[in-house]
């Protein structure tokens, strides 16, 4: 399995390119796939946040940041365990990887 990550900021096109990066390599023989989590467990969360606080994006405020981290990686995990691991002998091109996560923790 080869893995390819496009990271950045939000914005910053990382999902066009992800999408043209498919289109190129399979034009070229190779066989690629676009691939993002659903994030299922973060909406629902985001979802929890704006009913009880008023804002969906006031868990990413300390101290609830923490549980944020751990929601990413659970769909991240979800994620391998649903589609990633089937497909082995694809080249798959991730918009944001599950060490993004880890890189934006400053921010939080």
């Amino acid at each position: 399995m080869t893995l390819i990550s496009i990271s950045g900021i939000d914005g910053s096109g990382k999902t066009s390119i992800a999408h043209k990066l498919v289109a190129v390599l399979n034009t070229e023989g190779y066989q690629a796939l676009y691939s993002r989590p659903k994030f299922r467990s973060c909406k629902q969360t985001e979802h929890y946040f704006d009913q009880i606080y008023g804002d969906p994006l006031s868990l990413y405020i300390s101290p609830r940041a923490e549980f944020y981290f751990n929601i990413l990686i659970s769909d991240w995990l979800c994620h391998y365990a649903d589609f990633i691991k089937d497909h082995k002998e694809m080249i798959l091109v991730l918009d944001r990887y599950i060490v993004d996560i880890f890189a934006q923790g400053g921010r939080y």
